[in-house]
């Protein structure tokens, strides 16, 4: 029979919090009576988080061990357990403990009662740090700002999703997948509840500033051609710059103030053709580039062990 919750973790450098989590979301759901899995998809970690993940699903069948045969990132790693999942639920969420494990009931009995086809959690009290915050702040208005989806930086991976929604998600061919901007492109109806935060005692996220950045530009990428839009504007910008500094040189021509024959042309052109082909070039490039690598048709992640995967 297959289990009511599938508890999705993505793990990488986790050995010191995995054991303590998967004893908490046990605990929170066996005092439901509700029926689980927990899915840990080791993403390729330096440490020793598969040789404990093993340990704890010989240990334990509800809990499924999956390791990937490097690091393919996060997302793709929450794919990776999306893929093996057999929960009528499917709750997504960090190994850090930082996702509160006992709100993982709470969020079941909410979607249940509710009727929507996700209950995200809304994370009230953060306790990033103020670095990791400010970022996480930045990454999330840059995608609002650009991208065709409407992200909430209050919001994560954190919620439980139906399974009529994991569907639709695993089967989205993004090469990049990025999991809450391909829950809200299915267009099912949601809903949020507040959990508190937890602070993280263990380690420190690797989500720097330059790694947010790098996510946003692949998920604008992929998920919006405002870049392209904006390539036209800067053209437009960069144009009105070169024909204002026209202007001027011709002017300074005329009245003498440059003296080397043919500089003013070659100035003009340089400005004007130099700034928009560069920059639009570099924007093509990217779309080109996601195109190649989609043609590859790669394997978003490749499974290399597994315990109690059936």
């Amino acid at each position: 029979m297959s289990p009511k919750v599938s508890v999705v973790v993505p793990v990488y450098k986790s050995a010191d919090t995995i054991a303590e989590l998967c004893e908490r979301i046990s605990k929170s759901l066996d005092s439901k009576k509700v029926s689980y899995e927990i899915v840990l998809v080791n993403d390729g970690s330096p440490d020793e988080s598969w040789a404990l993940i093993q340990s704890l699903a010989k240990a334990n069948s509800a809990i499924v061990g999956i390791s990937l045969s490097k690091n393919f990132g996060q997302h793709r790693a929450i794919l990776a357990g999306l893929t093996a999942s057999k929960g009528e639920w499917v709750v997504v969420m960090d190994a850090d403990l930082q996702d509160s494990p006992e709100a993982v009931a709470e969020l079941y009995k909410t979607a249940t009662k509710r009727g929507d086809a996700a209950v995200i959690a809304n994370r009230v009290g953060r306790n990033d740090g103020k670095a990791n915050s400010t970022t996480s702040k930045y990454f999330y208005k840059l995608l609002a700002k650009l991208s065709d989806i409407k992200l909430d930086g209050e919001q994560g991976n954190f919620g439980i999703y139906s399974g009529a929604l994991i569907d639709s998600v695993i089967a989205m061919g993004d090469l990049d997948f990025f999991f809450p901007s391909a829950v809200k492109w299915s267009g099912f109806r949601h809903s949020t509840l507040d959990v508190e935060r937890s602070t993280r005692d263990q380690g420190e996220s690797s989500y720097n500033f330059k790694r947010r950045m790098a996510l946003a530009l692949r998920v604008l990428v992929v998920n919006s051609n405002q870049l392209l839009r904006f390539s036209i504007f800067l053209g437009l910008l960069v144009s009105g710059l070169a024909a204002v500094t026209a202007i001027y040189l011709i002017i300074a021509n005329l009245v003498g103030a440059i003296q080397v024959a043919g500089w003013t042309s070659v100035m003009v052109a340089i400005f004007f053709m130099g700034g928009t082909l560069l920059v639009s070039n570099g924007v093509l490039g990217l779309y080109l580039g996601k195109v190649f690598d989609a043609s590859k048709n790669r394997p978003r992640f490749i499974v290399a062990d597994s315990v109690n995967l059936k």
